[in-house]
């Protein structure tokens, strides 16, 4: 959106693209494996492709990526709203949303505690 003025689907950035993260981790883990960075890189990593996987489930993401630029999700949200973001809010998939909220908020009071 900020270079492009939303003609590309942020989906399709390099960001989003798990082969791209594939070629880091190969990279980045065996650098830090004997170092004291091994946890939080393999924490980092681990997050991201969470990410790519949690936006799989309802967004787009190339995994077939660099051979094949089709985007691919498990569930479709059909836009049963005028403004976009809404046909998200009111789909089922935004509890997983709400659930990893509130896990994550109860995960930090305990470890408060």
């Amino acid at each position: 959106m900020l270079a492009d003025h939303g003609r590309i689907h942020h989906h399709r950035y390099w960001v989003h693209i798990p082969f791209f993260w594939a070629i880091i981790s190969a990279i980045a883990l065996p650098l830090a494996w004997w170092t004291d960075a091994r946890w939080p890189a393999i924490a980092f990593l681990a997050a991201v492709f969470l990410h790519l996987l949690l936006d799989t489930l309802v967004g787009d993401i190339m995994w077939g990526a660099p051979f094949s630029t089709r985007l691919m999700s498990f569930f479709d949200v059909p836009p049963t709203y005028d403004f976009w973001l809404w046909s998200f809010i009111f789909h089922w998939s935004f509890l997983v949303e709400i659930a990893i909220w509130l896990a994550a908020l109860l995960l930090w009071r305990r470890a408060r505690t």
